[in-house]
């Protein structure tokens, strides 16, 4: 059974992603940060969504975050607004779908995490 809550670690995606970024060297995070920034064109599916999230948290929390660039943060931040828009993005759909005042704290939660990007 996955994972499913409201904080940015409380899912599947985003604990292997965490597990990820404690194994591999800076340059290689760099890459992943590109990867998941640039690849999120279009649509964004649930789980894409659910890695912004964490990797947000990871570089507000984190302590390789002075590694990532202000122009990434910026991107990610605004990913982060597409990832709360139901018109672009999955996980905003399935939690309008769920809980209610769990969406509230969802929505929230990663306004906290946009507002420590910047």
């Amino acid at each position: 059974m996955g994972a499913w809550g409201w904080g940015p670690l409380e899912n599947d995606t985003a604990s292997d992603l965490m597990l990820d970024l404690a194994e591999v060297s800076s340059g290689q995070v760099h890459q992943i940060v590109t990867g998941l920034v640039e690849g999120a064109s279009g649509f964004i599916d649930a789980s894409r969504g659910e890695a912004l999230v964490a990797f947000a948290y990871w570089i507000t929390e984190g302590e390789d975050a002075a590694s990532v660039s202000t122009i990434m943060r910026q991107k990610l931040s605004g990913l982060l607004d597409r990832v709360l828009d139901e018109e672009e993005s999955e996980l905003a759909q399935l939690w309008l779908v769920a809980d209610k005042d769990e969406y509230r704290e969802w929505v929230g939660s990663v306004r906290q995490l946009q507002g420590k990007l910047k």
